[in-house]
């Protein structure tokens, strides 16, 4: 019982970390509502809290928003705090804004080359060599696509 106070202290002094931080954002996205943000754009957000499975961010227009696990990183997210932090600002690209609940879908990996996958590479080291096709091409195959049959059922 006597750890409550200190737990409410913690909680009341990380709500005012995160109320100052993020406030910058909002201040900069005019603090209004009618900021009228809309999908593809990207805009620089404030994350203000973090859960298991994404991480939640206040935008320029005082709306929330989403980042999804999912749209972390193309490589395995063990932990959301491994890539943000409460109280950071970060650029994120809306994937949808939501018009009843006015809650955005954010995505990090979208704009951070950083954390996108390699694309595979088109030239190589030891380039493979072309299979030569022969000149009786599958006509070998095809006659002993019977023998091999008949073997078949004899075992």
């Amino acid at each position: 019982i006597n750890s409550l106070p200190f737990f409410h202290n913690i909680i009341h002094i990380s709500h005012a970390f995160v109320q100052e931080k993020c406030y910058n954002i909002y201040e900069l996205g005019g603090g209004n509502v009618k900021n009228e943000l809309k999908a593809g754009q990207i805009v620089e957000v404030c994350i203000t809290g973090i859960q298991p499975y994404g991480a939640f961010a206040l935008l320029s227009d005082g709306s929330s928003g989403l980042i999804h696990i999912s749209e972390i990183s193309d490589h395995f997210v063990r932990s959301v705090e491994s890539f943000v932090h409460i109280g950071q600002s970060v650029k994120v690209k809306i994937l949808d804004i939501d018009e009843d609940s006015h809650q955005a879908k954010l995505s990090l990996k979208a704009i951070d080359h950083h954390l996108k996958r390699r694309e595979k590479r088109t030239t190589y080291k030891h380039p493979r060599r072309l299979i030569r096709e022969t000149p009786k091409g599958f006509a070998p195959l095809k006659s002993m696509l019977p023998i091999w049959i008949a073997k078949t059922k004899i075992y």
